[in-house]
């Protein structure tokens, strides 16, 4: 996972946050990137952490959501 975390800050725009959620999960927020954009982000970060780990039988998932304008979470 540290390497993983380490692929983000090396990936990421200024502006974009990556932060851990589970000792497993990692959140994105990628702003203003539509979706077609945050698929070619992920596939990026992906390639580049598959080409520092020696393991090729760890699986990623991803899902993309986008932010709905106006709403808040408490």
């Amino acid at each position: 996972m540290e390497c993983l975390s380490q692929v983000f800050r090396s990936s990421l725009r200024k502006g974009d946050v990556v932060c851990r959620s589970h000792e497993a999960q990692f959140l994105l927020l990628l702003p203003a990137v539509d979706a077609a954009n945050a698929r070619k982000v992920l596939l990026r970060i992906e390639e580049s952490f598959r080409k520092n780990i020696s393991s090729q039988d760890l699986v990623i998932h991803k899902k993309i959501m986008p932010l709905k304008a106006g709403s808040t979470a408490m």
